[in-house]
């Protein structure tokens, strides 16, 4: 584990983990994979999840979690006639 870190660091690299990540993950790989306990990780991905920054879902004992992205307007032509 890191030594202490601010909560604001953890949640940006756990934001960051999840933007370059293509599967759900569970909590227990983002602890590991940015380096806190699962209870801290457990924390900030509730706490961002609250925000509306990432989607939660509990199967069972895992907690699986993602993070949507937007969804962009698609333009076609049509909308560039006058």
């Amino acid at each position: 584990m890191h030594g202490a870190v601010g909560s604001g660091d953890v949640k940006k690299r756990i934001m960051k983990l999840l933007a370059n990540e293509a599967q759900p993950m569970t909590i227990s790989e983002i602890a590991k994979k940015v380096g806190v306990s699962w209870a801290t990780a457990k924390t900030h991905v509730l706490e961002l999840s609250q925000a509306n920054l990432l989607k939660v879902k509990k199967f069972g004992r895992n907690w699986i979690v993602w993070k949507e992205f937007e969804k962009r307007e698609r333009r076609t032509c049509s909308v560039f006639k006058r």
